[in-house]
């Protein structure tokens, strides 16, 4: 009997270390799962931020306006809360809804502008070039007629068909 019991202290012995072993196993696999979630979270929330600054650059050319710029660390903090919502709730919180709404806003507002803006220079032009037929030809050649008006169009078109007697001499 004795070793009958040997062998059962064995196999038990066996089975409780291979169920520890596989405990183990198993924690250290959730543990680098969840660090791998949350390195790509990371990765993911600073390819966004930098994304973000790059449009924040390039909007500003466009206006022609200063822009603030957040600092990137900020800025993929900001990013990896939104994203992390995302990968466990399946959704942004509210906050970021209300973020992006205010910047799509802000953008159509600076747009906007800028086309204000171009309008104030394009009338500027017209009304200059109006004054000098051979100005009125050269703006009529070279800008694009579906930004002005049809006020502007026939104010170019009557200034660009005065002609003057040196003209007439070529």
């Amino acid at each position: 009997m004795q070793i009958h019991e040997a062998v059962v202290i064995a196999l038990i012995s066996a089975g409780v270390g291979a169920t520890i072993s596989s405990l183990f196993t198993l924690a250290g696999q959730h543990f680098e799962r969840r660090h791998q979630k949350r390195q790509l979270v990371f990765k993911s929330a600073l390819e966004v931020s930098q994304k973000r600054i790059e449009q924040g650059m390039e909007a500003a050319k466009m206006t022609g306006n200063r822009t603030e710029i957040p600092d990137l660390v900020i800025l993929s903090g900001t990013y990896y809360k939104w994203l992390e919502s995302m990968y466990e709730h399946g959704q942004l919180p509210p906050e970021a809804v209300a973020a992006e709404e205010a910047s799509i806003k802000k953008l159509a507002e600076a747009k906007e502008e800028r086309r204000r803006k171009q309008a104030i220079e394009i009338e500027r032009q017209v009304a200059e070039a109006a004054k000098h037929p051979l100005k009125a030809r050269s703006l009529l050649s070279c800008i694009e007629l579906s930004m002005l008006t049809e006020a502007q169009l026939q104010r170019l078109q009557k200034g660009a068909s005065v002609s003057y007697p040196e003209e007439n001499l070529a």
